[in-house]
């Protein structure tokens, strides 16, 4: 048999991860993937709370020390740490985190390890930080609120307001920089309290103190149309709203792709869109007749294959359903041409299509909302050039040209673009949007080489192993 090299297109388990990125949100680090908490750090970065090293990377794995955590806590609070240098009554905190640790002391944000040590060198666990929002979202203002075990009622209260939504990890584990983030966001989403003033009675002894009574928080009050963030327009301040009024705003926007999902403004910067997970995801693997999707019950022939498909009978389509393709809207009766790449005159071929099924949460959650297609191609990359014009090269760097793309793409445009792996001849799996001058997600194909041993059942058997959906180049 003759030696082919074989780039593996569509394989599902390539196909699957591309369906989980999230286009429109990649990361300002290199070293942050799909897998840390993006939003957060994207947002992070755009208030100025968070930062990468002066190589550019943002160690989302690197746990945080107290010093740094109240270098967080200042800055996400925007505390002027002039107005509070010296002023801490901790001896071992160094020169370059007082000013910070001394703004959060002043504030009742943090306490130390004893009368005059801070411990900060030490890592911040997950309750020490959760403790320091709850103090800056309003809560624990009284001894007596801490009750018998101040780490169980931090956990009680945190989990209450969401602060631990997106993060794994137990009341003593040491937080890395992603958690931190996540937490930091889940905390400007959060409402901001005041207590009654009924915080009990402190009684002090020698060599003893006894708080009685517990306080009472309510949510603080607001007025909507100077509120800014509008993430929950329910009347109740949330942090990011005290701390930033109208100059932030999170507002609904689609991804390239036409993901649901929302966007983060502060001032003029933006950062997302960041898409919502869908309630189904799903590779189809087959290919499809005309006249299966045919008919005055088109809606309903389609909601049935999905359904199969998803392990859902009740799924619905109906003609409010939306459907994207490619980061394109179409019409529900459109689906039949959203399953692309005629294979002949009598057959659809949908192998490889992404499918993402968004449900109405409120009313009724088998009525799918929004149907989200991608379709993924091969090609390889012809030529990668730095040969731009004036104009382009204000915002780019490269210019790509792909084999079968009839116009080069500017790496502005090239979603996934990376210089150090997509070079030429590598062969790119790629989502196109609809005129052809915009890569809306791409990630570079597994290839092998070697000789075609057999075939079988659309398989192909290379050196031994086997391949599912290959395309063929012949060299």
């Amino acid at each position: 048999m003759r030696n082919l090299k074989r780039a593996l297109s569509l394989a599902l388990a390539s196909v699957m991860l591309l369906g989980m990125m999230v286009v429109g949100a990649s990361a300002s680090y290199p070293d942050v993937t799909s897998e840390n908490n993006e939003e957060a750090i994207e947002v992070m970065q755009l208030l100025g709370v968070m930062e990468g090293d002066d190589k550019g990377n943002f160690n989302p794995g690197k746990a945080v020390t107290r010093n740094e955590m109240a270098v967080i806590m200042t800055k996400l609070l925007d505390l002027n740490t002039k107005d509070y240098a010296g002023s801490s009554p901790f001896t071992d905190v160094p020169a370059w985190a007082e000013p910070y640790v001394a703004a959060c002391y002043a504030n009742k944000i943090v306490s130390g390890t004893s009368a005059t040590t801070f411990g900060g060198d030490q890592t911040v666990t997950t309750a020490q930080a959760a403790l320091m929002i709850l103090k800056a979202l309003g809560y624990f203002q009284y001894a007596a609120d801490f009750g018998e075990d101040w780490m169980v009622s931090t956990v009680k209260q945190a989990s209450k307001a969401g602060l631990f939504d997106g993060i794994s990890s137990n009341a003593k584990t040491a937080l890395t920089r992603d958690a931190v983030a996540q937490m930091a966001l889940n905390a400007l989403e959060a409402d901001v309290v005041d207590t009654d003033g009924n915080g009990g009675t402190t009684i002090k002894g020698d060599g003893f103190e006894i708080s009685t009574g517990s306080a009472k928080y309510e949510a603080v009050k607001v007025d909507e149309k100077k509120a800014g963030y509008d993430g929950e327009k329910d009347g109740v301040q949330q942090l990011v709203e005290k701390l930033f009024g109208t100059d932030v705003k999170y507002e609904k926007k689609n991804d390239d792709l036409g993901h649901p999902g929302y966007q983060w403004t502060y001032k003029t910067d933006k950062v997302g869109p960041f898409a919502d997970e869908a309630d189904y995801y799903v590779v189809m693997t087959k290919k499809y007749t005309t006249n299966d999707f045919s008919g005055t019950d088109a809606n309903d022939k389609i909601a049935e294959e999905l359904g199969d498909l998803v392990d859902n009978d009740d799924l619905k389509i109906d003609n409010k359903t939306e459907l994207y393709l490619n980061g394109a809207e179409k019409k529900t009766s459109e689906v039949v041409a959203a399953l692309t790449d005629k294979s002949d005159n009598a057959k659809f071929d949908a192998r490889g299509l992404v499918v993402e099924i968004f449900c109405d949460d409120d009313e009724n959650s088998d009525l799918a909302t929004r149907i989200v297609l991608t379709q993924y191609k091969i090609a390889q990359i012809d030529k990668v050039s730095t040969k731009l014009t004036k104009k382009e090269a204000e915002d780019n760097s490269y210019k790509i040209t792909l084999d079968g793309v009839s116009k080069a793409i500017l790496d502005s445009d090239f979603a996934g673009f990376d210089a150090k792996t997509y070079t030429e001849d590598a062969y790119v799996l790629y989502a196109l949007n609809k005129d052809g001058d915009k890569v809306l997600d791409s990630q570079i194909a597994d290839t092998v080489e070697g000789k075609v041993d057999a075939t079988k059942d659309g398989k192909v058997r290379i050196n031994g192993d086997y391949y599912t959906d290959v395309t063929t180049k012949v060299e």
